[in-house]
């Protein structure tokens, strides 16, 4: 009998304690709901500050405002991005990451105020962040790759660049700065001379004749040069140009070839120029130049 009563007394004062507790919960759901409109209601009016601080009270007593509080930071952040208060903008932009860490526009915010401040570093490490919550948006792949830019690091600038095409094929902004890119790399490599050309002097004239140098190297061979065959006439008239006389070449070839007698000239080559000799073959009815004819 005496247990029966222990647990009647147990049972009774449980229930006491849950419908007390039931009856706190909706008060505190109830005044958390005020303290939300009023916030909501502040925010329109555009006073933040009255509208963060309702906003906070209403989240401690009921968790499920803390989007609204969360928006109501981002607004001020904007009003004060808007009045070149960007470190304050800054600072209300991280208490909203702190609330909705999972909110891309947070940091995608942010990071517009820090471009404006020219603070690349951190506005890349927020774009990152967005990134790694949406890999495969190609906007924020192309922000990144404008940053990298920015900075001049070509090598991550083409890689997002990259992603972005192949995500998009037809993104002309990715396309226009992927051209950019490559130019600059181009521009970036390293210039190699080419090797001036050796100034030593030739060791052959550069008018020597191709039939001289074509023979030279048969000589340096071990083998006979070719022979050179040129009419007669030409040789004379040349030479009784240059040097003799007509008269004196025409004698000279009388007295070795004697009337009527074929006479050739034979070129023979050697290192430095050439030795002219008479070859005086059988005599023949072959026609001569008329300055090549022994006089009669």
């Amino acid at each position: 009998m005496k247990k029966i009563f222990v647990f009647t007394f147990i049972a009774t004062l449980a229930l006491c304690a849950l419908q007390l507790s039931g009856a706190e919960a909706p008060k505190d759901a109830k005044e958390a709901n005020k303290l939300a409109r009023e916030g909501a209601e502040a925010s329109k009016n555009q006073e933040w500050d009255k509208a963060i601080e309702l906003l906070r009270k209403a989240t401690d007593l009921d968790h499920k405002y803390v989007d609204e509080l969360s928006a109501v930071y981002q607004q001020r952040g904007y009003a004060d991005a808007t009045n070149q208060q960007f470190q304050d903008a800054i600072n209300d932009y991280g208490e909203a990451i702190k609330l909705t860490p999972q909110d891309v526009r947070v940091y995608e915010q942010r990071a517009a105020v820090e471009m404006k401040l020219q603070d690349y570093d951190k506005a890349l490490a927020d774009y990152s962040e967005v990134i790694k919550l949406k890999p495969n948006e190609a906007r924020y792949l192309n922000y990144r790759a404008y940053i990298y830019e920015l900075k001049k690091d070509l090598k991550n600038s083409v890689a997002d660049t990259d992603k972005v095409l192949k995500l998009d094929p037809n993104n002309q902004e990715a396309k226009a700065r992927k051209n950019r890119l490559l130019a600059q790399e181009a521009a970036n490599v390293p210039f190699t001379p080419i090797p001036a050309p050796s100034k030593k002097p030739s060791p052959t004239p550069h008018h020597k004749p191709a039939f001289m140098e074509n023979a030279l190297q048969l000589s340096s061979l071990g083998k006979e040069p070719p022979r050179h065959y040129m009419p007669v006439g030409e040789i004379a008239g040349s030479c009784s140009s240059a040097a003799f006389g007509g008269g004196a070449v025409n004698r000279l070839f009388r007295r070795f070839a004697g009337r009527g007698a074929r006479v050739m000239v034979i070129l023979r080559p050697v290192i430095f120029g050439s030795i002219s000799t008479c070859d005086i073959p059988e005599r023949s009815s072959r026609t001569f130049c008329t300055s090549c004819m022994p006089n009669s």
